[in-house]
């Protein structure tokens, strides 16, 4: 017996050690400046849900730019080049707080704030007042009116970290990513539903529960009625969705 439980002892070692080196090996390669490999991890932390949450949430606090190379026809914010085609990512990711924010929306179907940091200088105002009303109060509205561009910018990220901390501190106990993708498409936050349609529609990471039994149990009902949407960016996904009877859209969530 004494032996067995060594063994075994041995083995949960090995393999949490295991676990270990490859999270600090995905959040370094994610941290990097390669996109390809940016990427890869950042699909390889998504599949891994809420065990991943609490190391990206750490990775919000490292403030600093990490230029990314060999974007090719990324379309995003810091790209140098535009081809006119190509992904589109709406955050500033060349900052790491801004990455790691964008992680964390595309696995939690949140809206913490992070993609509007990059806006127009004119919707930056009008971006707070609708995104972080909990922060705001009427001495600190009359200091952000008289904030340069960049300023705002700043006190925007500030807020969207606060924002996804403050999320992470209540929800970090029972949070599953299946019921977000629900608690998204049955939330009045147009970004929120988009992010959910989107990964539903074209994302290949994971999702614990998602199955084409739980797809029609839970989920196709509130698609059909998003199909209906007067926004276009919404109707469209949900009858892109809709339309795959085939149900490939889950399949290759589960390879």
């Amino acid at each position: 017996m004494k032996k067995i439980i060594i063994i075994s002892l041995f083995i949960f070692s090995y393999t949490v050690s295991t676990y270990a080196i490859d999270m600090t090996k995905l959040l370094s390669d994610f941290s990097g400046n390669d996109w390809p490999t940016v990427l890869n991890a950042k699909e390889e932390l998504e599949s891994l849900e809420e065990i991943a949450l609490q190391q990206i949430m750490e990775l919000l606090d490292v403030d600093r730019v990490v230029k990314l190379m060999n974007t090719g026809d990324l379309i995003f914010p810091g790209a140098e080049k535009f081809y006119g085609h190509g992904m589109i990512v709406n955050y500033d990711i060349d900052q790491l707080t801004i990455r790691a924010g964008w992680l964390l929306e595309e696995i939690t179907f949140q809206n913490f704030g992070f993609s509007e940091i990059h806006d127009r200088d004119v919707n930056l105002l009008n971006n707070i007042k609708s995104t972080f009303k909990e922060f705001l109060n009427e001495a600190y509205l009359k200091k952000l009116e008289k904030m340069s561009p960049d300023d705002l910018r700043l006190e925007m990220k500030k807020m969207a970290v606060k924002k996804a901390k403050n999320w992470w501190l209540k929800e970090s106990t029972d949070w599953n990513r299946f019921q977000g993708i629900i608690d998204a498409l049955h939330s009045d936050d147009n970004r929120r539903q988009i992010l959910a349609l989107q990964y539903l529609r074209s994302g290949e990471s994971k999702c614990k529960g998602l199955t084409i039994e739980t797809y029609l149990d839970e989920i196709k009902s509130r698609i059909t009625i998003l199909s209906k949407s007067k926004i276009t960016r919404i109707s469209e996904q949900a009858r892109f969705i809709l339309n795959d009877t085939d149900f490939d859209f889950i399949r290759i969530k589960n390879k």
